[in-house]
């Protein structure tokens, strides 16, 4: 079960239906449920929001992906970073207050066993978003380890957590590649993780070096590709 940005009380109905749901070979349980949050840490709250303030919002809000955030009457244009930030959208502040909401989210939801965290590359500066990760991954996620059903999660964040040197079954990243800032480390890393055998898979746009075939793909990805999503 893979859910995004739906309120604590609406995840808890959707994980107990599907604990409830009926099977033949793999038993539904809270270690295969994953969600999703937006998370920042930062100084404290004044100071994620200062460093949040010029967030593109409007490109998350217009997706529709934070659509369980709108309440009767508004609009997804009456959506602010503040608003989200206040609404627990957005999980964000000193590494104490995250940890917090991180563990009320978990409470209220019953638990779940994978936690995906979401981030924006224009987020506050390169340092900032850097210095986000890096609390989280040493303050927060060992402390999340000792939640029963999400200490799975955290173990596979990582490499900061803990040691899955050739453990992992398969590793995957889809059109995220390109946001990293040094591919080469990225890859390494998940080929640590990855046990023998396993697989290791990333979905990414490409620049062919064969000129004939690099110009058909470039037609094909920037002019035919477009024009049939708008159909």
């Amino acid at each position: 079960m893979l859910t995004w940005h739906q309120r604590p009380a609406e995840l808890a109905k959707m994980a107990q239906t599907y604990l409830d749901s009926p099977y033949d070979d793999i038993k539904p349980t809270r270690e295969r449920i994953r969600v999703c949050r937006y998370l920042y840490v930062s100084d404290s709250k004044a100071s994620a929001r200062r460093e949040l303030k010029d967030a593109d919002v409007l490109s998350l809000v217009k997706s529709g992906r934070l659509d369980a955030q709108i309440r009767p009457g508004e609009t997804r244009d009456d959506m602010t970073m503040d608003k989200l930030i206040d609404r627990g959208a957005f999980f964000c502040g000193d590494a104490a207050s995250v940890y917090e909401q991180c563990k009320n989210f978990w409470e209220e939801t019953g638990g779940f066993g994978v936690f995906l965290l979401m981030a924006g590359k224009d987020w506050g500066t390169n340092e900032q978003r850097a210095r986000s990760m890096r609390e989280f991954m040493t303050v927060v996620a060992p402390r999340l380890q000792k939640l029963d059903t999400l200490a799975k999660a955290t173990q596979v964040i990582g490499p900061q957590t803990v040691n899955h040197y050739g453990q992992l079954p398969a590793v995957t990243i889809s059109f995220g590649l390109r946001n990293i800032q040094d591919p080469k480390v990225a890859l390494a890393e998940m080929l640590r993780v990855t046990k023998p055998g396993g697989k290791l898979v990333v979905c990414e746009f490409s620049r062919p070096v064969w000129a004939p075939f690099r110009q058909v793909y470039i037609e094909y990805l920037m002019r035919a590709l477009p024009a049939v999503a708008r159909k």
